[in-house]
């Protein structure tokens, strides 16, 4: 459809490619400033799945699909950092960290599913 309307789309492709991966590029910076040794550790992020989890939900994704938005994630990521540094400033335990961050996810998995449960009636 986007051909007939004049769209070149294998120019809009190859742009969306180069955008993806100079994005990827960006994160990959990102993830390396939070590591304490640059190095190519093949199992670098294996301790950053909770907060990517809880960070999404928080920003809005539903668990049932359908919802959820690219700035609603960007500040869900952006709370949980914030919380993270802030624990880390008030020298809280690294686990206690861990159940701070799970405890906020799990608040926000129990408003979307109350918020499911209500858009159902």
């Amino acid at each position: 459809a986007a051909q007939i309307c004049g769209i070149n789309t294998d120019r809009v492709k190859l742009l969306c490619f180069m955008l993806t991966s100079l994005l990827a590029g960006c994160a990959g910076i990102l993830v390396m400033t939070n590591l304490p040794i640059p190095s190519g550790d093949p199992i670098i992020g294996r301790n950053i799945e909770l907060d990517i989890i809880a960070g999404v939900i928080l920003g809005g994704v539903s668990f049932y699909g359908g919802r959820g938005s690219a700035i609603g994630t960007f500040f869900g990521v952006l709370i949980i950092q914030v919380v993270r540094s802030g624990l880390v400033v008030a020298h809280f335990d690294p686990y206690l960290q861990m159940a701070t961050l799970g405890a906020l996810m799990l608040i926000a998995a129990s408003v979307d599913v109350i918020r499911h449960r209500r858009s159902e009636r």
